[in-house]
């Protein structure tokens, strides 16, 4: 999946690249903000009238910062940081995919990310056709509206990219944690085995969150802060057509997160299914404490600083419906 060349100049090359594309998504994400202040205030913005159009939304902006923050934390800017951060995460995935050929899982996760990826590409076709229509055939052709119209489907194309990434990763990964159930099922439990598995398992699932898990935060806050700005600009003009794609593209980034949310919940529930299974009396102690194991491992998304993870959501959450509330009150969605 990633280019293995170590040579100095490949991976200046890459960095480059990287660091362009990430510039200037932030030069469009900040051109649709302005583009959107512009259309709220169009009497305060008098000498660029022209650029008021009623096809740039506040979604836009929300789709537009997303974009170039999950790629910074895949990346980075400095050229020593997207270095490390490449290289650990095809660490990771060379080492998912070695977890999944040990485990004969490998074509099967090949069909299941091969169908994800028709599904995936299928959606993506849909948002940018629905938004490119509605804005040709709703809305006045200025530079403006063409321009809204190209940042977004540009920033919904790399949040779908990333989200393949999440995905292919973690259906890996679920993969593994349900063929844990197996030999349970089977009556034929090598416990010393099974627990050999599961710390490598860990390990992976580890490697794989510490890589991965900014974006998978990043897109949640997306989802969130993007349904308050939905709510923001029916408020303020009325449901259009033309908001459409915006909130299908979050409901499309919702589902790239349930992968990583179905294994590690798969994770949480193994416990339990450990606990009731009779091997008996002469075992069960044995595998009530390998169940106790399992628990204290902590497997699933989100491993590091778990409660500080769920602390600092909590906190965002909280000050993006303040704003939105003292949005509300300041009277700016009266018309």
């Amino acid at each position: 999946m990633w280019d293995t060349s170590q040579t100095e100049a490949a991976r200046r090359c890459r960095h480059f690249l990287h660091v362009a594309v990430t510039v200037v998504l932030s030069m469009l994400a900040v051109s649709a903000g302005l583009l959107r202040f512009i259309s709220l205030v169009p009497q305060e913005a008098e000498p660029w009238r022209d650029l008021t159009t009623s096809a740039i939304f506040t979604t836009d902006i929300v789709a537009g910062l997303a974009t170039p923050t999950c790629l910074s934390f895949l990346g980075g800017v400095m050229p020593g940081t997207f270095a490390r951060r490449m290289d650990y995460l095809r660490d990771s995935l060379q080492y998912l995919g070695v977890l999944l050929k040990t485990n004969k899982l490998m074509d099967e996760w090949r069909s299941i990310v091969g169908k994800d990826l028709m599904w995936l590409t299928v959606a993506w076709f849909s948002i940018c056709a629905l938004r490119v229509a509605s804005t040709l055939l709703l809305h006045d052709l200025t530079p403006a509206s063409v321009a809204c119209m190209l940042g977004f489907v540009v920033f919904a194309s790399v949040l779908t990219a990333v989200g393949f990434v999440l995905i292919a990763a973690w259906r890996g990964l679920g993969l593994r944690v349900q063929r844990f159930t197996d030999p349970f099922r089977e009556q034929d439990v090598n416990l010393a085995a099974v627990q050999g598995e599961w710390r490598e398992l860990g390990a992976c699932m580890r490697s794989m969150s510490h890589a991965l898990q900014a974006c998978i935060v990043v897109l949640a806050l997306t989802v969130g802060t993007g349904m308050i700005s939905v709510a923001f600009d029916v408020l303020r003009e009325g449901f259009a057509l033309t908001m459409l794609p915006a909130v299908l593209l979050f409901a499309l980034m919702t589902a790239t997160l349930l992968p990583a949310a179905l294994a590690s919940s798969a994770c949480a529930r193994f416990p339990s299914f450990v606990a009731i299974y009779d091997p008996g009396p002469e075992m069960a102690e044995n595998f009530i404490r390998f169940a106790d194991f399992i628990a204290m491992t902590d497997c699933g998304c989100f491993l590091w600083e778990t409660k500080l993870t769920a602390g600092l959501l909590q906190r965002a959450m909280s000050i993006t419906i303040a704003l939105a509330a003292a949005i509300y009150r300041s009277g700016i969605l009266v018309n």
